[in-house]
């Protein structure tokens, strides 16, 4: 009986100590950007985020990589794995049809 009561009390202790969670490994995304697109209207929303903390927060390190103007260029430094995602002309400038004559 001293024995449950025992183990009951060392179950119940061990159930209250708080378990951390596991610490998660920091992401480094490897962000393409044309140099000339770094101040602009375009990649705002990359330095708010920073300003914020945002990428902090999230456990994401995020790393610029300038890339000489052009899409091909773009492309192939996606293709090459320099980098993991990068972005050009705003969503209104790219159309999967042309577009309708004025």
């Amino acid at each position: 009986m001293a024995g449950d009561i025992m183990r009951q009390a060392i179950i119940g202790v061990w159930l209250c100590i708080p378990i951390a969670p596991a610490a998660a490994d920091t992401v480094t995304l490897r962000y393409g950007q044309i140099p000339s697109t770094v101040r602009s209207v375009s990649a705002l929303y990359l330095s708010i985020a920073q300003q914020k903390g945002f990428f902090a927060r999230e456990e994401v390190k995020l790393d610029l990589i300038p890339i000489a103007g052009g899409t091909d260029k773009m492309i192939a430094a996606l293709d090459h794995g320099t980098v993991d995602v990068t972005q050009t002309a705003p969503i209104s400038c790219v159309t999967a049809r042309p577009c309708p004559s004025v």
